[in-house]
């Protein structure tokens, strides 16, 4: 006899699709650990490979804000009703959606579709998307959705599905594993969260068994892996670092588990795409780590996202490289150091210049990240990140990120913005108070590094179609 899911989880579009989600692998597989009986359905993927555009427009770095615009509406909207048949035909009792804010708009209208077919079928949302209460109000359609599990999904929602199929649901208040609230006496929607997990290794690895590997861009050699969760950093404009708060490291021996064993599950798979928002932001872990990958013999490659680190040795990069380290997706954001002051970086631009030296000189890719606009850049401000460039373009790879600054809910700027003397418009737009940046300068200069770069033959991955930037 079939055994109905007790959850199916659906990965939403957009999002990467380079390698399977390790956020609803992590989920599954723990789900699964604890007896919940749970499926997977990667609805992004589906639609990444259904698309024919050879530039499958919507899942670009700068398709960011496509999500939200009319033209989704418009190119999207006979795949609702087919979508919302897919999910139903799993037969769970629960659907979980993870999401992100462009997600929104696109979950919005699948849920009226699945909840007209299937009224009383109980609907989860989490991920970061659903992390601040101004998003969960003001963006979801509360009114489809029956619960948010917020921050941590692991034992947040093994309580709440344990909870459901027992006794009906959590109570408001929550138990001991969770704390159980609503936003306000009219909503509908329950809002779930457990505390932080703070030893990573506590909870079981993904196996990845619930994913077909081959439809993914990268997944026939390639596997995402976490060192680590949060950040050390404590970068104004980021608002990943609260989402994602406290910083909490793996140990290496945990890791390295983890790499033998996927390699001797997959045989094709040689490639660990890191997924922390900082590799390096704990040395020690990182030493041990490239000990243990060489003392095992272990012939692989790995890239992720790092931080500028002025106190990484000479050895120590050279021993990185030596244990696979292919790549380093670099935050530097400027080369300004008054503008690196006011992000609170934590460095100066000669630092960072050395930093992407060192790196090229033990063999590893260096891969930037560029903000411009931010509040304080000075036009002498941005032209000295410009000649930055120009003068160590030897040392830098690609800009693999290039956006205007923001002000993210949650981070520093958006918080404080009065205290950066800006001036906030409902529209997700600003300017400083003496109009010196505005959207059009913030605008100018991004064309300029654009052209900047292409001048000196440097790959560049904008993050911003101007134009539905400009639409939504």
């Amino acid at each position: 006899m079939e055994v109905r899911p007790d959850i199916l989880l659906v990965e939403l579009p957009p999002w990467d699709s380079g390698t399977a989600p390790l956020g609803l692998a992590y989920l599954t597989t723990y789900l699964k650990y604890k007896g919940i009986a749970a499926e997977v359905f990667d609805l992004n993927i589906t639609m990444y490979n259904m698309e024919n555009d050879a530039k499958k427009k919507g899942w670009g770095n700068c398709d960011f804000h496509w999500w939200q615009s009319k033209e989704l509406q418009e190119k999207y909207s006979d795949v609702f009703e087919y979508f919302s048949d897919k999910i139903l035909s799993f037969n769970s009792v629960t659907v979980g959606f993870s999401v992100i804010l462009p997600s929104v708009p696109f979950l919005n209208r699948l849920l009226e579709c699945i909840k007209s077919k299937a009224p009383h079928k109980t609907v989860i949302a989490g991920g970061p998307g659903v992390f601040f209460l101004k998003n969960r109000l003001k963006d979801f359609d509360r009114r489809l959705i029956d619960y948010f599990v917020i921050g941590d999904g692991e034992i947040a929602l093994y309580e709440l599905l344990r909870s459901l199929i027992r006794d009906g649901g959590l109570p408001l208040g929550g138990n001991s594993f969770c704390n159980v609230w609503t936003e306000d006496a009219s909503s509908k929607s329950i809002c779930v969260q457990s505390p932080k997990i703070v030893d990573l290794d506590s909870i079981p690895s993904p196996t990845f068994e619930e994913f077909d590997l081959s439809l993914y861009r990268e997944g026939s050699y390639t596997l995402p892996l976490i060192f680590s969760k949060g950040c050390t950093r404590r970068c104004t404009f980021c608002n990943d670092r609260v989402v994602a708060y406290p910083y909490r490291c793996r140990k290496a021996s945990y890791v390295v588990e983890d790499i033998k064993g996927y390699i001797r599950k997959y045989s094709n798979i040689n490639t660990f795409r890191i997924n922390d928002l900082s590799m390096n932001a704990n040395l020690k872990f990182i030493n041990e780590l490239c000990d243990y990958i060489l003392n095992e013999g272990l012939v692989i490659s790995w890239y992720g996202q790092a931080q500028v680190r002025p106190d990484m040795s000479d050895e120590l990069l050279f021993k990185m490289k030596k244990a696979g380290l292919r790549q380093f997706d670099l935050g530097l954001e400027s080369l300004s150091d008054n503008v690196l002051r006011l992000m609170r970086k934590g460095y100066s631009s000669v630092d960072a210049i050395n930093f992407l030296k060192r790196c090229k000189d033990a063999g590893i890719e260096t891969n930037v990240l560029l903000i411009v606009g931010y509040p304080g850049e000075s036009e002498d401000d941005f032209l000295e990140t410009l000649e930055n460039i120009r003068k160590n373009v030897a040392a830098i790879d690609r800009i693999g990120s290039l956006n205007i600054c923001g002000m993210p809910l949650g981070s520093e700027l958006n918080i404080h913005f009065r205290e950066y003397n800006l001036v906030a418009f409902p529209d997700r737009d600003w300017v400083t108070a003496d109009y010196s940046n505005t959207y059009s300068v913030r605008k100018r200069r991004y064309t300029d590094v654009i052209r900047l770069c292409n001048e000196l033959n440097i790959g560049v991955e904008p993050c911003l179609d101007l134009d539905v930037f400009e639409e939504v």
